[in-house]
């Protein structure tokens, strides 16, 4: 498994999560944290085959058993568009009752994340058709997210309308004088 994780200068400035009521992945005061917080994977073929299968049937919506991962897409668009659709309602009217957060993936050092797309080629993992669209932009990651890398959410009618924040040249780790944290509260950031 680890020749498969994504080193931190691979991985996007931002990830994005949509977090809906129902997902096996939930929102708690630690962060986001998956259904399995205990499973992992090993480096043996036979560990290889049981983490390929666990990325097969995490994409897969009829799996019922717990997950150890949780999804997330690389562009802030593409994840609103899908929240806005709320597949995960099939034919029941909308509701509006998600959010989506913004990660900021310098804080995931010690997390372990995936590239899809990587896992797809170099594993073989079978990603159902109803998925296959968010191959390319999609990552996963083991566990959970610690609070700490949660760096923004907007509920559902504020995403509605919403474009892509813009993305700022420094992170929050890098906001230390006055001036710049006065200017972000000019900017109501």
């Amino acid at each position: 498994m680890d020749q498969y994780r994504c080193r931190p200068e691979e991985l996007p400035r931002n990830l994005y999560r949509v977090d809906y009521l129902g997902s096996q992945t939930i929102y708690t005061d630690e962060g986001l944290q998956a259904a399995d917080t205990t499973t992992f994977y090993g480096n043996s073929e036979r560990e290889q085959d049981l983490f390929r299968e666990a990325v097969e049937n995490h994409f897969t919506w009829g799996y019922r058993g717990c997950s150890p991962f949780v999804s997330f897409f690389s562009d802030w668009d593409h994840a609103a568009k899908w929240g806005r659709k709320e597949p995960w309602r099939g034919s029941k009217p909308r509701t509006g009752q998600w959010s989506l957060c913004t990660i900021d993936t310098s804080s995931l050092n010690e997390i372990y994340v995936f590239k899809v797309s990587r896992l797809v080629d170099a594993l073989g993992v079978r990603i159902p058709e109803k998925a296959e669209q968010h191959k390319q932009g999609a990552y996963i990651c083991l566990h959970g997210v610690p609070t700490h890398a949660i760096v923004g959410e907007k509920n559902a009618s504020a995403v509605k309308d919403s474009l892509e924040p813009q993305q700022l040249p420094f992170t929050r780790q890098d906001i230390t004088s006055q001036e710049v944290i006065n200017m972000l509260n000019e900017l109501q950031i």
